[in-house]
């Protein structure tokens, strides 16, 4: 464990739970466009440090879906 280093660990939740929890976390708005997606059903655990981009990236491997990040309104949308 390294000192100083948040880490936040998801039990097995639904996706949209995931997206609270990233919200609040990173302090963005996530819209999701694609309803599906919100039935995905994800656990793990990730650090602050990984950043909300790789996080997601990580979810696609096991989940298709396409995201775009506005950073000038601190939001993202998933497709």
């Amino acid at each position: 464990t390294v000192t100083g280093v948040q880490t936040c660990a998801l039990p097995i939740s639904p996706f949209n739970s995931l997206l609270n929890k990233l919200e609040k976390y990173y302090n963005v708005n996530i819209s999701v466009r694609n309803l599906n997606i919100l039935n995905y059903r994800c656990t793990g655990k990730f650090k602050e440090q990984d950043g909300i981009e790789h996080i997601l990236k990580v979810i696609q491997k096991d989940h298709k879906f396409t995201y775009s990040i506005n950073e000038e309104k601190d939001s993202i949308i998933i497709e």
